[in-house]
């Protein structure tokens, strides 16, 4: 069973703010249909709040640099519509 996991006040702003970044470059047509991806390191989001990393589900990513083992990120799907994050 998947454990429930409450995302601190600070993360659901920045999601909030990635989605208005989102539907903003949407609505003046200044990204195409799939407009790319948005990741955000939020690593630092996470150090006053009691989740820890053993609390996370890892997903291995041998393309990824080694600097960012240990890291948070808010990253959208690859293909995903920017309209779909608002």
């Amino acid at each position: 069973m998947k454990k429930t996991i409450l995302l601190p006040k600070k993360v659901k702003q920045q999601i909030a703010s990635a989605s208005k970044v989102a539907s903003y470059l949407w609505q003046r047509e200044w990204a195409e249909c799939n407009g790319g991806n948005i990741s955000i390191n939020m690593s630092d989001l996470f150090q006053d709040t009691s989740l820890k990393l053993s609390d996370l589900e890892y997903i291995e990513a041998p393309n990824y640099p080694k600097e960012a083992g240990g890291k948070i990120f808010f990253v959208s799907g690859t293909g995903e519509r920017l309209i779909n994050l608002k």
